[in-house]
């Protein structure tokens, strides 16, 4: 009988095979499979859901872990047709793989200290909800170094070459603030854990979100507030990745709709529970509501569509084109539990994995 473990590491990759950090000559799957081989706690899977595993199938028969693996295939997705990011989606599909107590989300670009997953498990077991902080760093010096709260050395990136600390971690510069620190939801971005249990009350990510990055973890932070889980919500000076710069190969893109709409209306209509169909009177109300009468920032929208970073376009402008029409012919319908089934199952999509 096969061991249920405590943690799933759910990683999601869209990235080909050598391309993490200029000279580094690692494969883009080894710093994750690497930095979780050195730690103290063992006790957890990795599941890699993978937008290119059908080129990669074997690379973890090929590079053998000393812990359990799921290595999946990302499809099928509705936005990869379309060089766009499913990240929803495939966050959606590694969920249907864990088997944990506790999901952990995270990328493939992730370094973890040793310590990582022991200290995540502590703050869950103590019933509250675990977020790590994050830095970017490369392996070359940098005299412009930001500072970082903590000291790391993680196959030879260092915090010594840090260009970007996480906002969030700001907090932490000042030695005697305490070592962990509530967070507004807002704050519960991806690299954070949660109960397997909570996933499947969710129904996972929302993947209406998809097409644009941004703001879905966010989502998830406040639909976890609305089940009353906000005061729980913990960031550790100790709970942090490295990486070296952006996850997912997919990046942002303008012009389908906008995600700070989509929080707004899942907050204002207290959807606890999504993936289910958005009809047009919702759209209507998310133009009339959300984008019309909530929202801080929609006078900007309306005087300059494009301006400011994707999460301030105008919800889906005048719902004519191909990309809205194709954000409305997603698929609808997910249920996580169902999924998890079927996965147990072998129905296809979950037929396509290795198992390690």
């Amino acid at each position: 009988m096969v061991k249920t473990p405590l943690i799933s590491v759910v990683v999601i990759t869209s990235r080909n095979d050598y391309p993490f950090g200029r000279g580094s000559g690692l494969h883009c799957l080894e710093p994750v499979a690497r930095t979780l081989a050195t730690q103290t706690f063992h006790d957890f899977e990795l599941v890699v859901v993978d937008s290119h595993y059908e080129a990669r199938s074997e690379w973890f028969k090929d590079n053998p872990q000393p812990y359990p693996v799921k290595h999946v295939s990302a499809s099928p997705n509705h936005w990869h047709q379309l060089g766009r990011s499913g990240a929803c989606a495939q966050i959606n599909r590694g969920m249907v793989w864990a088997d944990g107590e506790l999901v952990w989300i995270g990328c493939e670009n992730n370094l973890y200290p040793t310590w990582f997953l022991e200290l995540a498990w502590s703050i869950h077991a103590s019933g509250l909800l675990p977020a790590a902080w994050y830095v970017k760093c490369s392996r070359e010096p940098n005299p412009e170094a930001k500072p970082s709260p903590m000291r790391f050395s993680l196959l030879g990136y260092t915090d010594e070459n840090v260009f970007d600390l996480d906002h969030r971690a700001n907090v932490f510069l000042d030695k005697s603030a305490p070592a962990i620190q509530p967070i507004p939801h807002l704050h519960f971005f991806n690299h954070a854990g949660i109960p397997r249990e909570l996933c499947l009350e969710l129904n996972g990510y929302d993947e209406a979100f998809d097409g644009d990055l941004a703001l879905s973890d966010c989502d998830v932070g406040s639909r976890l507030d609305l089940l009353g889980y906000g005061s729980r919500m913990r960031m550790h000076r100790d709970l942090f990745v490295a990486k070296n710069g952006g996850g997912q190969d997919y990046k942002g893109h303008l012009g389908i709709k906008c995600n700070y709409a989509l929080y707004l209306f899942n907050r204002e209509m207290k959807r606890v529970r999504v993936n289910g169909p958005i009809n047009d009177a919702q759209i209507q109300f998310v133009r009339d509501t959300c984008c019309g009468k909530v929202c801080s920032i929609r006078e900007r929208c309306r005087s300059d569509p494009a301006a400011g970073e994707h999460l301030f376009y105008p919800f889906c402008g005048d719902g004519k084109s191909e990309l809205y029409q194709h954000w409305l012919k997603r698929p609808v319908g997910f249920d996580l539990r169902t999924e998890v089934e079927k996965r147990k199952h072998g129905v296809p999509p979950y037929d396509h994995a290795t198992v390690t």
